[in-house]
């Protein structure tokens, strides 16, 4: 009984964080109402509290969510024993085939931070960072190889992050671009911004 009565309250606690997502992304966090929220999660707005103290609680677990997500699941996939170039051919790959696949959390992760205050933005950037330095530690090892011409490795793995983000930032429900073109397109950008070496072609995966 208190097994179910856990795995119950964790299937609810998703319910409201996909509603949360769905709403957010669609009219805002703005104008996001509880009560709004409670009918899409089909829980009574009392229940919301149960599992969030408050609106800003929601958001502020939404977006560290995404983004330890995001680190855990590069980690897992990202590829071995490879030339730092195909590692970051693979890396925006990853980045943007997570922002296709999940467009709604992607708007809520990136596009919802200014409705936190600066102690929830450092709480948001330190889980960002951790997923930035997979960036960077990638940078600097093409560097070593020689395959990479860089001064600041830190600083173009921000710029790199702030392209990847802006190149699925289209309004919903419009129609997502070509993954496939998308992908080939920023690959090429990203290795161009690294000084990828002169002359060499791209090993495409």
């Amino acid at each position: 009984m208190e097994y179910a009565t856990l795995a119950g309250g964790a299937l609810t606690e998703q319910r409201i964080r996909l509603a949360a997502i769905g709403l957010i992304a669609s009219v805002g966090y703005e104008s996001m109402g509880l009560r709004q929220l409670a009918r899409e999660a089909g829980v009574t707005p009392s229940t919301l509290y149960l599992y969030f103290r408050n609106k800003k609680d929601l958001l502020l677990t939404l977006v560290l969510d995404y983004f330890d997500e995001l680190s855990l699941t590069w980690r897992q996939l990202r590829p071995k024993d490879a030339s730092a170039e195909v590692h970051l051919q693979a890396f925006v790959a990853f980045h943007l085939g997570q922002q296709l696949r999940h467009r709604a959390l992607t708007v809520v992760g990136n596009m919802e931070l200014r409705n936190l205050d600066d102690k929830e933005l450092q709480q948001v950037n330190q889980a960002r960072e951790g997923y930035l330095l997979e960036l960077v530690e990638l940078i600097e090892r093409g560097v070593r190889q020689g395959l990479f011409l860089c001064d600041d490795p830190y600083l173009l793995a921000q710029a790199l992050l702030d392209m990847l983000n802006r190149g699925c930032n289209w309004p919903l429900p419009a129609k997502p671009p070509d993954a496939a073109r998308l992908i080939e397109h920023y690959s090429l950008l990203a290795l161009r911004l690294a000084g990828f070496a002169a002359g060499r072609t791209p090993s495409y995966r």
